[in-house]
């Protein structure tokens, strides 16, 4: 049943790419991942047209328009049981982010087609693609746990050996920020799991299911004071398992304070990661906090609400401080980190107020699709011209005269963007 459905293999393939990638010659290993990576957007893309076909029925968490669910894990030790089931889903939602995130995929795999070790970055660009599309589909907390922590390793990899090599601190930069990275979202996900694990035995104990199920827990809301130990304070049950949870999503986001990665991460990845970074990754955090906390944890959120919004406003601050023009900074890439964090913080304001922020989904992906597409063609006047690739104010001529009227268009987008 599980290699039946289409789901299965929208994650499987990248999966099956990489091995194939790993297995053949220089010159073919390229054309495998291109073959892979295109196949799984084939793949999303039938999806879409599938529901299109059907009057454009994208369903919701409890009613998705595709979905796979039958049991996997039944571990039992003593008196605790944990389940895990294969529960795979596509809504409004988390359709358009898999798509996106196959479309980039592909994209990045031509953009790196030169690359020193080119089997091992191919493959490990696979590898992510898997772990992300799982993020984007999981309807089962414990799964979406397992596929948010696939996604470290190859992310660790992708910078540490094709970053750039600007010392910093004493290390090359590729080094520092790949770390960095990796215990930034570390330290998050431990939290996370600690709160998916406080809702799943909670639940239990309450006579509840043995499930990790995100549609059982959208309307099976637990709450209640929770005494925390070693401290003598009381809290809500929800107000609790939002905070866990919710760290990790504003660690991936980022949101201040927890914000100090990105920019390290996105300046010193190759081109081709940073375009995912931007366009992808840092919106799992964001789709987290509406998947998850907004959805599944609302009084909590409600409780939050307050400093989440000084958070926000904080965060935008920041953003706007900084500057957003060629004369003032040079590095595309880091203008490219600046403003997708700034259209975040409107999303994530959306969420402090408890509004409907998914209404602008798509069109973020979508313009941060636009947004990072002259940054692998800078990366090509590079590989011709040996300019550097992060200056607009050192390319060719003739290349800068077209990207100023596209980045022009780009920056208009970004200030009608609706939150």
């Amino acid at each position: 049943m599980i290699f039946t459905s289409v789901l299965t293999w929208i994650i499987l393939l990248p999966v099956i790419g990489s091995l194939a990638v790993m297995a053949t010659p220089r010159s073919i290993a390229r054309w495998l991942a291109l073959l892979f990576s295109a196949a799984t957007f084939v793949l999303s893309l039938a999806i879409f047209f599938r529901i299109a076909a059907n009057g454009y029925n994208f369903g919701n968490l409890n009613n998705p328009a595709v979905y796979i669910h039958t049991p996997w894990i039944n571990f039992t030790a003593g008196t605790i049981t944990v389940k895990i089931d294969y529960f795979l889903g596509v809504d409004g939602l988390g359709l358009p982010m898999v798509i996106l995130n196959a479309l980039l995929t592909t994209l990045a795999i031509i953009g790196g087609w030169e690359k020193v070790r080119v089997k091992e970055y191919m493959a490990l660009l696979l590898i992510l693609e898997a772990g992300v599309m799982g993020v984007f589909m999981a309807f089962d907390l414990l799964l979406f746990f397992l596929f948010w922590e696939v996604e470290l390793g190859p992310m660790f990899l992708l910078i540490g050996i094709w970053g750039i090599e600007t010392i910093k601190h004493g290390m090359p930069g590729r080094i520092y920020s790949a770390w960095k990275f990796l215990l930034y979202t570390f330290f998050g996900s431990v939290f996370m799991l600690i709160g998916i694990l406080v809702l799943y035995f909670t639940n239990v104990n309450n006579g509840g299911q043995a499930t990790a199920s995100m549609p059982y827990f959208s309307q099976h809301m637990f709450n209640g004071p929770v005494n925390i130990p070693f401290t003598g304070l009381t809290i809500s049950l929800q107000l609790l398992t939002f905070l866990l949870i919710f760290l990790a999503f504003a660690i991936k986001i980022p949101m201040f304070p927890f914000h100090t990665w990105l920019p390290d991460a996105h300046t010193d990845a190759p081109t081709e990661v940073s375009v995912i970074l931007a366009g992808i990754l840092l919106k799992m955090g964001a789709y987290g906090l509406i998947r998850v906390c907004l959805t599944l944890l609302p009084q909590g959120l409600h409780a939050f609400a307050g400093w989440l919004a000084v958070m926000n406003a904080v965060f935008l601050r920041r953003c706007h401080l900084r500057p957003c023009s060629y004369t003032r900074n040079r590095c595309f890439r880091r203008r490219c980190e600046e403003n997708a964090n700034a259209g975040d913080a409107l999303h994530l304001r959306g969420i402090g107020f408890a509004w409907p922020a998914r209404s602008g989904w798509f069109r973020r992906g979508i313009y941060h699709l636009h947004q990072q597409l002259p940054g692998l063609d800078n990366h090509h006047s590079y590989q011709r011209f040996h300019d550097d690739p992060d200056s607009f104010l050192s390319a060719v001529d003739a290349q800068a005269r077209l990207l100023r009227p596209v980045q022009s268009k780009v920056e208009l987008a970004a200030r009608c963007q609706p939150a």
